[in-house]
Formats: structure tokens, C-alpha cells, sequence
């Protein structure tokens, strides 16, 4: 009840509360995070309670909890200064005692992480060398006042000289780079005027500032250094990769506009993997930006990476439809139907779509295999260096709606084997629920004896039943032989053989009469059943159905 009424700075029966102990020592018997009443009231900022017990106690100051923490650590987290006035009064040490929380924070680090600027200046003024504490990411008092201009100019007052000006995070960025990532130029001006030397300092990827800055689109932040060290823009990092790949890369107009200007050769720089600013923003499908870099370099559109692959191999492989429809007339005629270093055509990586069932993704390399059959139909026939055609993959990756393009625009290819002699629909993960589409359309491309051969195959067990009907309502008629074929080929329980009886009783009633022939007992029993129950309510109503009529309605008993 005594850490209760601290932490909800009920200081009248805190006092009362602790007068009636009979030994005040209990009061700091901790709860099961090994906090204590004193604990309670630091974090409540509870002044007249600290001071009764740091009064019955006067050297529980530095008691800590399970994770590590002192009641001025956790004052400090709430910005409570007139309780960490107290506590620093009955121990001035406090501040820097090595008692730090199991994350390695200090109170300083707890009050600039709030923002908590008074209380930031008492912890620097009892003891300005806590500005050099790091916590367990690495993070300086400085890196934490990175967004903040107030805190950081009242930790460069008290430690002017501190190293943390230039100290690397574990991510490898100093104070100036988090900063610069912010967009935070009043905070860039402050690190800068106390150290200037980290206007050019590297991660240990080689990025500087600048790449930060065009990375996240800070433009503010990017104008000023490139105004201090105008070389920056074409800094590359130890992968080659300059400012103005980063900027592309996450489609920052401005930003991009900006390097161009400072460093328009840039446009052209190859990174290690052979890719050029206009190759990132392909990949990330960027469009205004692509037609940017466009301008600037206008022969970068027939530039490949090191793997071979142009701009059209890579906005089809992310799925950018709209980004290869204004590609298509700018690069080269011999691009649409390039091949990378695994022999993959645009239209190829188009087909893979993933098995993410992502409906936006799917929608976007749909587009994309549009646009590039219309421009290069041949395309539908190379395949990579693996055999697979753009069919395959598409099965593979259970991308449907490709499927159905790349069928009506090269139907045979449905029986294309590939360098393991697979067919398209032999690719498809068969155990996988939501493939039943992309695999009824294979079957009903497949000639009889193919389809006859997978729907009988036990391999395949878990597609049959959603590929029987479409086998059926694509390959009627079927003779007498085949359709006995069918029902050799068919357990009871695997197929699924009366949701195609809509099907044959459209085409002709002798196909019909031959499916109900393939029925199982139960699914005959059932049209029967329906059959009286439809003839019994004729009578009733004395409503004669026309033959066909009540065919089709008893057929649709069947239906999913």
C-alpha cells in the first residue's frame, strides 16, 4: 500500500503510512520488479513523499530495481526536477554511479531521450561528464538530441569539448548524421560549429552525411552540406553507391533535382553491381523520378547492371506495370526481349508475382505482362536458363491472372517441358489451397491425355477436385472411352465430377448422360432426390417444367 500511495503522490498517507512501521526499513522491501516505495515516488515525481523516506532513509538514494534502475533514473525518464532535486541533494554522486539500468541508460540519457530539458541541465551541471555515457545501442546524449536543437546546444554549453560530437552509433552514425537524416539543419548548424570535422565523416559502409540526408529526403538538410562541401554529392560509399542512388532510390524528387544540379555526372555513376541511379529508381518504380534521371542521362536507358539487366528487367520483376508502359517507347527495340545473366527475358520476371497473394502486386505485374506481350509476343516462347518459359514461373508462383494472358497468347506452351521435363502445371506447389485457380486453367489447356494423366495422378490429389470441372467444360465433347478414362481416373472422394454436369447438359444431353454415369452412388442418389422432390412440386403447383428447364435446374443442385 506504501509504494501505492508514493506512486500516486499521496504524500499525506505515504507519511502515515510509513510513521506506523514499525521498522521503516520495510518500506523498501521491493515488489516482484524489485521496486520499492522509493522507486514509486522518483517515478510519480512525488517530492513530499521522497523526502519522508529519504528522511527515515537517508541512504536508500542508490536502491535499485531487477532491471537496474535508482529512483533518479526514473525521475529523470518522467522529467520530474523538483523530485530529482531532492535526490540529488541527498546524493550528488547519484548522477554518475555505476549503478546504471540493464540497457545501460543513465539518468541524463532518460531525460534528453523525454526531451526533458530542465531536467537534462541539472543532471549536466551536478556533473557534465555524463554527457559521454553511452547506452546499450551505442546512443550518446547527443545522438537522442538529434531532433532537438534546445538539447543539443544545452549539451554542447556543458561539455563543449565532449567526444560524443563525433562518436558512431551502433548503426556507425555520429550525432551530425542522425541529425542530417532528421532534417534537422538547426542541429547540423550546432555539431558542426563544435565539431567541424565530422562534415565529412563515413559509416562504416562508407556513406556520409549526404547519403543519409538522400536517403531519407531531408532537402533542407541536403542543401546545406552540399552549400559546406559541395563534393559531397558525388561521394561514393564502399559499394559505389553515391547520394544520388540513395535519393532514386526512394523516388525523392527535390532531392534528386538538387544532386543533379551539384553533380549532374552523377546521373551516369555505376555502383559495384553495375547499377545506375536510374536502375534504383527502376526497381523501386519511381516514375517521375526515372524520367528525371531520364533527362539528365539520356543514354542510361540502354545501360544493364551487372547481371545483365535492363530498365525493363527491373520494373517488371518489382511489378511496376506503369513504369514499363512508359519504358516501352524509350528503350531500345532489342530490350523488350533481352535476356539476363540467368537467361530471363522482362517477361519472365513479369510472370513472378509471388506467392504473396498480395492483390496490388499481382495487379501490377499482371500490367506489366500485358504491356511487354503486346510489345515483344515472341518473348512468351524463350525461356531461362533453367528451361522455364514465362508460363512456368507463373504456375510456379501462382500468379492466375498471368497464367490466363500467356495461355491465350500461346496456348501449346501449356505443354512446354522445361530442362526437368515439367510442364507448366507440374510446377505448381500442390499442396497449396489457393492454386486451384492457376491449376484449372492449365488442365482445361492441357490436351485430354495430359489432363486424363494429372487428374489420375495421386501426386496431385489436393488440385483435382478444384480442376475436374474445368477439365470437363473444356474437353467436351469426351467419347465414351475417355470419359470411362475420367472415371477410372477419379477416386469417390477426389474429384469433383458433378459440378460439371451444368456443363455437359449445355452441350448436348448424351454428354450429360454419360457423366451421370461416372457419378458416384451418393451423387446419383442426390440428383434423384432432387429429381422427385422437383417432380413432386410440378404437381403441387401444377406447373410443368420443359425438359431442358428442369435438366438444368437439377444439374444445379451440383453447383459449389
Amino acid at each position: 500500500m506504501l509504494r501505492a500511495a508514493a506512486r500516486l503522490g499521496l504524500s499525506p498517507l505515504a507519511q502515515l503510512l510509513l510513521m506506523l512501521l514499525a521498522d521503516p526499513a520495510a518500506a523498501l522491501k521491493p515488489d516482484g520488479y524489485g521496486s520499492t516505495a522509493l522507486h514509486a515516488a522518483a517515478a510519480g515525481g512525488s517530492t513530499a513523499t521522497l523526502c519522508s523516506l529519504l528522511a527515515a532513509l537517508p541512504g536508500s538514494v542508490a536502491t535499485i530495481d531487477l532491471v537496474g534502475r535508482t529512483p533518479l533514473l526514473l525521475a529523470a525518464a518522467g522529467g520530474h526536477s523538483s523530485a530529482m532535486a531532492v535526490l540529488l541533494e541527498a546524493a550528488p554522486e547519484a548522477v554518475t554511479m555505476s549503478a546504471f539500468a540493464a540497457d545501460d541508460s543513465t539518468p541524463l540519457l532518460e531525460a534528453v531521450r523525454g526531451g526533458h530539458l530542465e531536467a537534462a541541465g541539472m543532471l549536466l551541471a551536478a556533473a557534465p561528464e555524463a554527457a559521454e555515457a553511452v547506452d546499450e545501442n551505442e546512443d550518446t546524449a547527443l545522438h537522442l538530441a538529434s531532433n532537438s536543437a534546445a538539447m543539443t546546444a544545452l549539451l554542447l554549453q556543458h561539455a563543449p569539448h565532449t567526444a560524443s560530437t563525433a562518436a558512431a552509433d551502433g548503426n556507425y552514425h555520429t550525432p551530425l548524421q542522425r541529425a542530417a537524416a532528421a532534417n534537422n539543419t538547426a542541429v547540423m548548424q550546432l555539431l558542426l560549429a563544435a565539431a567541424p570535422n565530422t562534415l565529412h565523416a563515413q559509416t562504416h559502409r562508407g556513406c556520409t552525411i549526404a547519403h543519409a540526408a538522400a536517403e531519407a529526403g531531408s532537402l533542407d538538410t541536403l542543401q546545406m552540406l552540399l552549400h559546406l562541401a559541395p563534393e559531397l554529392a558525388a561521394a561514393a560509399d564502399n559499394s559505389g553507391y553515391t547520394p544520388l542512388h540513395c535519393a532514386s532510390r526512394n523516388g525523392h524528387l527535390a532531392a534528386v533535382d538538387v544532386l543533379l544540379a551539384h553533380a549532374p555526372d552523377t546521373a551516369q555513376a555505376v555502383a559495384g553491381d553495375g547499377r545506375l541511379p536510374l536502375h534504383e529508381a527502376c526497381i523501386n518504380g519511381h516514375c517521375p523520378t526515372v524520367l528525371r534521371l531520364l533527362e539528365a542521362a539520356p543514354a542510361s536507358i540502354a545501360a544493364a547492371t551487372a547481371s545483365n539487366q535492363n530498365v525493363l528487367h527491373l520494373a517488371a520483376a518489382s511489378g511496376h506495370g506503369d513504369l514499363v508502359a512508359q519504358l516501352l517507347p524509350l528503350t531500345p527495340p532489342q530490350a523488350v526481349q533481352a535476356v539476363d545473366s540467368n537467361h530471363a527475358t522482362p517477361l519472365l520476371l513479369a510472370a513472378q508475382a509471388g506467392l504473396s497473394y498480395n492483390p496490388a502486386r499481382q495487379t501490377g505485374h499482371t500490367a506489366a505482362v500485358q504491356h511487354l506481350l503486346a510489345a515483344a509476343p515472341a518473348s512468351v516462347r524463350v525461356p531461362d536458363s533453367q528451361g522455364n518459359l514465362p508460363l512456368h514461373v507463373a504456375a510456379r508462383r501462382d500468379h492466375d491472372s498471368a497464367v490466363r494472358l500467356l495461355l491465350a497468347a500461346a496456348p501449346d506452351t501449356a505443354v512446354a517441358r522445361n530442362a526437368q521435363g515439367r510442364i507448366p502445371l507440374q510446377t505448381m506447389p500442390r499442396y497449396h489451397a489457393k492454386v486451384a485457380r492457376c491449376a484449372a486453367q492449365l488442365v482445361a489447356a492441357c490436351p485430354v491425355s495430359v489432363g486424363l494423366s494429372f487428374l489420375g495422378s495421386q501426386h496431385w490429389r489436393f488440385l483435382v477436385p478444384a480442376c475436374t470441372a474445368a477439365f470437363v467444360h473444356a474437353h467436351m465433347p469426351l467419347s465414351d472411352e475417355q470419359w470411362d478414362q475420367l472415371h477410372r481416373a477419379l477416386s469417390p472422394t477426389s474429384g469433383n465430377l458433378a459440378q460439371a454436369l451444368p456443363f455437359a447438359l449445355e452441350h448436348s444431353p448424351a454428354q450429360a448422360h454419360l457423366l451421370v454415369r461416372c457419378l458416384t452412388d451418393t451423387e446419383k442418389q442426390r440428383l434423384r432426390t432432387f429429381g422427385l422432390c422437383l417432380a413432386r412440386l410440378q404437381r403441387r403447383l401444377h406447373v410443368p417444367l420443359p425438359g431442358p428447364l428442369a435438366g438444368k435446374l437439377m444439374a444445379l443442385s451440383f453447383g459449389a
